[in-house]
Formats: C-alpha cells, sequence, structure tokens
C-alpha cells in the first residue's frame, strides 16, 4: 500500500516521533508531506533517506498545497491519506484532498483528546463554531478514526456525534528501548527525569515547585528535564530563582534519550491536560524506571498505581512532592519492592512496541482497502 502522512511541521514531538518510527518501521511504503514547517525529525528522516517532502515554501497558500498534494497523490498512486496534526488548516487541506480524491481512502488520526480551550482561542463564536464544523466534518467525512487511546475515543464522542467507523490503536516504541537493558545499581543519589516538549500544559512548573520541595527533605536528588519549548527560558528562571541551578538539568531535546533513562530511578510526567497516551512514558518504563504522572487521560489506561508505576490524585505541588518522596523512600528502604515495580513497568512497556502498533495500523488499512 502507499500511504500519506500529512503532518503540520517536522518539529520534535510525540506525534513527529511516532511517524518518523512508522516510516523507518513499517513495510508499507509510507510517506510524510510536512505542511508549515520542517524541523529536526524533518531533518533526520532526510539523513536516512526517507520518502518525505515539505510544502512549507508555499507559505500556507491552501490552494497551491492542495494542488501540489493531488498531483502527488495522482503521480504516486497513493492509496490512502492520513491526517495526523490538529488545526483549521490542516483540516482544511485535507477536506479538500477528500473533495478531489475520490478513489482514495481517508484516515483521521487522532493523538490528542478534544479540547474545548483549543476552540475558545479561534477567536469570536462565530469563527468557533466554524471550527467546530470543519472538525465534525473531517470526523464524519472520512473512512476511518484512530483514537491513540479509550480517552481520546471517549472525549471526542462525548463532543461530536460520529458515524465514522472507529478504531483504537495505542502508541508504540521502537526495538531498541527494549534492548541490551543495563540499570545503574548505586542510589547514593536518586535521579529524576521528564522528558518531552517544553509547553504550559506539560505541567513543568508544578514538577520544579514539586522538586523543590522535595530537595529540602532529601538532599542526593537531581532533576534532569530533556525536550524543547517555548518555556524552557521561563523554566530556567524559576530554577535560578529556587537556587536549584546545581541540581537541575535542562539538556535540551536528545536524538538518543535511552542513556538518560538508563541513569533514571524516577520518571515524572506531570502533563496538567488531558494526555492522550505519553510516549515518553512507555519509553521510561521500558528502561525499568518507575514513573509518576497525574490522574487524567489515556495514561491511566497504562500505570496502574503502586503496581506499574505511581498516580498523583490531585495536580498539586504538595500531592506530585508527596508521590515523589514515597517513591524514593521505596527506592532506598524497600529495594525488593523498587525492583518489583520496575520489572512490572517493563512487563508493560512491552505491550506498546512500534511492531504492534504498525500491525495494527496494517491491518486496519488493508481491511480499509478491501472495502467497497
Amino acid at each position: 500500500m502507499k500511504i500519506l502522512n500529512l503532518l503540520e511541521t517536522g518539529q520534535a514531538g510525540g506525534i513527529e516521533v511516532l511517524c518518523k518510527n512508522i516510516v523507518l518501521n513499517s513495510k508499507q511504503d509510507n510517506r510524510i508531506c510536512f505542511l508549515q514547517k520542517k524541523g529536526e525529525i524533518y531533518e533526520e528522516l532526510k539523513r536516512k533517506n526517507a520518502k518525505i517532502f515539505s510544502t512549507a515554501e508555499l507559505k500556507k497558500n491552501i490552494f497551491k498545497i492542495v494542488r501540489r498534494l493531488e498531483e502527488y497523490c495522482k503521480s504516486e498512486k497513493i492509496e490512502i491519506v492520513i491526517l495526523h496534526h490538529e488545526g483549521i488548516f490542516c483540516e482544511i487541506v485535507y477536506l479538500l484532498l477528500m473533495h478531489i480524491l475520490k478513489n482514495v481512502k481517508f484516515i483521521r488520526y487522532r493523538h490528542s483528546s478534544f479540547d474545548e480551550y483549543a476552540y475558545e482561542n479561534c477567536g469570536n463564536i462565530l469563527k468557533k463554531y466554524i471550527a467546530k464544523k470543519i472538525t465534525e466534518r473531517t470526523l464524519n467525512k472520512s473512512n476511518l478514526i484512530i483514537f491513540v487511546s479509550e480517552a481520546v475515543k471517549e472525549s471526542f464522542n462525548n463532543n461530536f456525534k460520529i458515524q465514522t467507523k472507529q478504531e483504537v490503536i495505542y502508541n508504540g516504541i521502537p526495538k531498541e528501548f527494549f534492548e541490551n537493558y543495563s540499570k545503574k545499581k548505586n542510589y547514593n543519589r536518586i535521579n529524576i527525569t521528564f522528558v518531552g516538549r517544553l509547553t504550559k500544559v506539560k505541567g513543568l512548573n508544578l514538577l520544579i515547585e514539586a522538586f523543590n520541595e522535595v530537595h529540602k527533605k532529601i538532599k542526593d536528588i537531581k532533576l534532569t528535564i530533556t525536550g524543547e519549548g517555548e518555556e524552557k527560558e521561563e523554566l530556567r528562571k524559576e530554577v535560578e530563582y529556587l537556587n536549584l541551578d546545581n541540581c537541575i538539568e535542562f539538556t535540551g531535546r536528545m536524538e538518543n534519550v535511552i542513556p538518560v533513562l538508563n541513569e533514571t530511578d524516577i520518571f515524572v510526567y506531570p502533563s496538567i491536560c488531558e494526555e492522550a497516551f505519553g510516549i515518553s512514558v512507555i519509553e521510561a518504563m521500558a528502561r525499568g524506571c518507575i514513573p509518576i504522572t497525574f490522574n487524567k487521560g489515556g495514561l491511566v489506561e497504562i500505570i496502574h498505581d503502586n503496581i506499574n508505576g505511581f498516580i498523583a490524585k490531585e495536580q498539586t505541588t504538595e500531592e506530585l512532592a508527596k508521590k515523589i518522596i514515597n517513591v524514593i523512600e521505596i527506592i532506598k528502604n524497600k529495594p525488593k519492592r523498587a525492583t518489583e515495580i520496575s520489572k512490572n513497568a517493563i512487563k508493560t512497556s512491552k505491550r506498546f512496541s512500534i511492531e504492534n502498533t504498525i500491525k495494527n495500523i496494517d491491518e486496519s488499512m488493508e481491511n480499509l482497502i478491501k472495502e467497497e
């Protein structure tokens, strides 16, 4: 099958990484078009000679972009088009292609839970209404909707009347996260890590504040923040203000996070939004890290409190700090229990391999192509 994946940008993020892994590991003929920006993932795939291109030079001219995509799909005999990113621009491009390419199947891949706040930011009431109608149309005009968790599926079905066929396919991680497993044995210092995009919805200010509270009681700890984003400088200022420069490190984005995760004891993912899935949490669990997250979104489908990780019930500094202290005490005073939780995390992560994800996606697309 020849599949064209549509992404808004090629910057580093969970959606982009998943699509990169699909392109690099799938037996199907997957390609990617980056509609507006290129970025790190685009450059990485370019170096690996993947089938990618960008329409960024067309500067958001919808009609020129649609024309370019139409010509590409027809010349390359594309059978399926998959839209991954959110936003009115992407969805209009997708709808126009759907109107033009009658012999192509269309899949709407929803990586994030429905967010009413996003529509509030559209502007006035009319713009908000139009935006929601466009979303509803893309959902109901598609041949298939893929959700990355039951939580995402539920959030959309609670807000839209959807007639389209729907499936839940969990995200997966590459095989290297399961290979050559090694873990540090010295617990003289507890290493805490976050990996992800540095944005407000990831709750990193809460993590830094919680770390500060923990550090007042337990000195031999370190926090590593890996990733890039618009909040980076504000977070750095907060760290400086709290005089935590010597125990909080910003590494920037890393193509290979396995070495960092190998040195990690506790992986904290303090997202305050309805997190759809959390691919970095699975990566951390695969390397034996004990995860802590909030009781929101798709992560509660993965993490079972006090079994393969820990869930903070309230989105507060106090609750997060209490959970971190709890896990540190388990690691230091009950090492067998900590090892058991770590092994449970690894076992859980193996359900979420990129091979399983691709297998499920391929089966869905094959069934779609067979349908008349």
